[in-house]
């Protein structure tokens, strides 16, 4: 799991709260490799198809390019498995 913040004060108070979680033994296995970054929405520092999903929640109302921010958010997904 990794967040992500444009706001340095925002990332230190996320990464603080990861390790409260770790200590409090309240990451699962799949978390327990959690992060915070700072970085910007429309160039987000990942590379093409990094995440299984991304959850953008409370964010795309305060970006003026909320479509440049999807086309980011969609560049780091990978593909979707093909149904079956």
């Amino acid at each position: 799991m990794i967040a992500l913040d444009a706001g340095h004060d925002e990332v230190e108070g996320v990464v603080a709260m990861f390790t409260a979680m770790r200590t409090a033994g309240e990451l699962s296995r799949e978390t327990s490799h959690a992060a915070a970054v700072q970085g910007d929405a429309l160039h987000l520092p990942f590379a093409d198809a990094t995440f299984d999903r991304v959850i953008c929640s409370e964010v795309l109302e305060h970006i003026p390019d909320d479509l440049g921010a999807m086309r980011e958010l969609t560049r780091v997904l990978r593909p979707a498995a093909p149904w079956r």
